[in-house]
């Protein structure tokens, strides 16, 4: 589960603030508050809607305009949330739903095992890591096709070696190290159980 301290305020009113923790949902549709931040926040429903969650189809809820704080600098006006169950229990009186998501730029990374959610409000850029993968593979081709090394200057033109460089998280063959790693452990689970089932 991905969660961040956020804070809900009535739509253009600041002043009162309900601070909590929101779970980022990429299979939600649309965001949704507590009972209870309503309550709280002394604000009225806008409306109703028909919602579907993973237990209920198809019941009836009151909408609300909300505006919420993802931080202190980033904050998301004039949302439009459902109310429904959330984890109130463990500190969780908001769901992020695709509604605020799909308005920015979403990351999730898991750099050396620490897993970091970003987001930044309005959308820059695109962002595809399987086309920069492709690319740096291709400067990785480019090198060892040319016959330098791991010593020589890397093929980007960045003036490094190479293993400082694109090198950095390659194999010779053009296979990431992360891969080539889970692929070493998976042969070495395959090749003991291969000797199990033959009596060794």
């Amino acid at each position: 589960m991905l969660a961040l301290d956020i804070e809900i305020t009535p739509f253009s009113n600041p002043a009162r603030r309900f601070k909590t923790k929101g779970i980022w949902d990429t299979g939600a549709t649309g965001s949704v508050i507590t009972q209870e931040v309503a309550d709280v926040l002394g604000i009225k429903p806008i409306g109703k809607a028909n919602v579907n969650t993973v237990g209920i189809s198809d019941f009836t809820t009151d909408r609300y305009m909300v505006d919420i704080f993802l931080k202190a600098d980033v904050r998301v006006q004039g949302a439009e949330v459902t109310v429904g169950k959330i984890a109130s229990d463990m500190g969780f009186h908001c769901l992020i739903g695709m509604d605020i998501i799909t308005l920015g730029d979403f990351s999730i990374t898991n750099f050396e095992g620490n897993t970091c959610l970003s987001f930044r409000l309005p959308s820059r850029h695109q962002i595809d890591y399987v086309l920069q993968m492709n690319r740096e593979l291709d400067i990785v081709k480019q090198h060892f096709n040319s016959g330098k090394n791991v010593n020589t200057p890397c093929s980007c033109g960045s003036g490094k070696k190479f293993k400082n460089c694109h090198g950095r998280d390659w194999e010779t063959g053009g296979v990431p190290k992360i891969v080539l790693r889970n692929y070493r452990k998976l042969r070495c689970i395959e090749d003991f159980r291969g000797a199990q089932s033959r009596g060794n």
